[in-house]
Protein backbone atom coordinates (compact mmCIF):
# COMPACT_ATOMS: atom_id res chain seq x y z
CA UNK A 1 0.00 0.00 0.00
CA UNK A 2 2.46 2.64 1.23
CA UNK A 3 6.07 2.55 2.35
CA UNK A 4 4.99 3.40 5.87
CA UNK A 5 8.25 2.24 7.44
CA UNK A 6 10.10 5.10 5.71
CA UNK A 7 7.82 7.58 7.53
CA UNK A 8 8.45 6.27 11.06
CA UNK A 9 9.58 9.03 13.40
CA UNK A 10 8.46 11.77 11.02
CA UNK A 11 5.62 14.26 11.10
CA UNK A 12 3.03 12.97 8.65
CA UNK A 13 -0.29 14.00 7.19
CA UNK A 14 -3.04 11.38 7.00
CA UNK A 15 -6.09 11.72 4.77
CA UNK A 16 -8.74 9.39 6.17
CA UNK A 17 -11.56 7.68 4.31
CA UNK A 18 -13.97 9.81 6.35
CA UNK A 19 -12.50 12.94 4.76
CA UNK A 20 -10.72 14.08 7.91
CA UNK A 21 -7.12 15.17 7.65
CA UNK A 22 -4.66 14.71 10.52
CA UNK A 23 -1.14 15.89 11.22
CA UNK A 24 0.78 13.75 13.68
CA UNK A 25 4.05 12.05 14.44
CA UNK A 26 4.09 8.42 13.25
CA UNK A 27 5.90 6.44 15.92
CA UNK A 28 4.92 2.86 15.17
CA UNK A 29 3.60 0.52 12.51
CA UNK A 30 2.64 -3.15 12.84
CA UNK A 31 2.89 -4.71 9.39
CA UNK A 32 0.87 -7.76 10.39
CA UNK A 33 -2.19 -5.91 11.70
CA UNK A 34 -1.76 -2.63 9.81
CA UNK A 35 -2.01 -0.68 13.06
CA UNK A 36 -0.23 2.66 13.14
CA UNK A 37 0.71 4.40 16.37
CA UNK A 38 0.25 8.16 16.21
CA UNK A 39 1.63 10.62 18.73
CA UNK A 40 -0.32 13.80 19.56
CA UNK A 41 -2.55 13.90 16.47
CA UNK A 42 -4.26 17.15 15.47
CA UNK A 43 -7.17 17.68 13.07
CA UNK A 44 -6.54 19.95 10.11
CA UNK A 45 -9.30 22.52 9.51
CA UNK A 46 -9.82 25.65 7.44
CA UNK A 47 -10.82 28.58 9.64
CA UNK A 48 -11.36 32.07 8.26
CA UNK A 49 -9.57 31.08 5.06
CA UNK A 50 -6.48 29.80 6.90
CA UNK A 51 -5.32 26.25 7.53
CA UNK A 52 -5.32 25.55 11.27
CA UNK A 53 -5.24 22.63 13.67
CA UNK A 54 -7.70 21.53 16.33
CA UNK A 55 -7.31 19.06 19.16
CA UNK A 56 -8.05 15.45 18.19
CA UNK A 57 -10.38 15.30 21.20
CA UNK A 58 -11.71 18.10 23.38
CA UNK A 59 -12.22 16.15 26.60
CA UNK A 60 -9.19 13.86 26.62
CA UNK A 61 -5.44 13.96 26.26
CA UNK A 62 -4.68 11.67 23.31
CA UNK A 63 -0.90 11.32 23.57
CA UNK A 64 -1.11 8.06 21.62
CA UNK A 65 -3.76 7.04 19.10
CA UNK A 66 -3.95 3.83 17.11
CA UNK A 67 -5.47 3.66 13.64
CA UNK A 68 -5.43 1.02 10.96
CA UNK A 69 -3.65 1.95 7.75
CA UNK A 70 -6.64 0.64 5.80
CA UNK A 71 -8.62 3.68 7.07
CA UNK A 72 -6.29 6.02 5.17
CA UNK A 73 -6.60 7.22 1.60
CA UNK A 74 -3.12 8.68 1.81
CA UNK A 75 -0.15 8.94 4.14
CA UNK A 76 2.39 11.65 3.35
CA UNK A 77 5.38 13.29 4.96
CA UNK A 78 4.09 16.69 6.04
CA UNK A 79 5.30 19.84 4.32
CA UNK A 80 8.24 21.41 6.13
CA UNK A 81 6.36 24.55 7.24
CA UNK A 82 3.40 22.49 8.49
CA UNK A 83 5.70 20.12 10.33
CA UNK A 84 7.52 23.00 12.03
CA UNK A 85 4.22 24.65 13.08
CA UNK A 86 2.93 21.34 14.47
CA UNK A 87 6.08 20.78 16.51
CA UNK A 88 5.94 24.36 17.87
CA UNK A 89 2.34 23.77 18.98
CA UNK A 90 3.41 20.65 20.87
CA UNK A 91 6.21 22.48 22.62
CA UNK A 92 3.78 25.28 23.58
CA UNK A 93 5.95 27.89 21.89
CA UNK A 94 4.33 29.69 18.99
CA UNK A 95 7.14 32.27 18.73
CA UNK A 96 9.94 29.99 17.50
Amino acid sequence: MYNIDSLLGKVVTLKLKSGLELITKLIGFDKKSGAMTLENPRLIVVAEGEVATMPFTFTGNPDLVFINASECLGIFESAEASSEDYLKQLSGDSTK
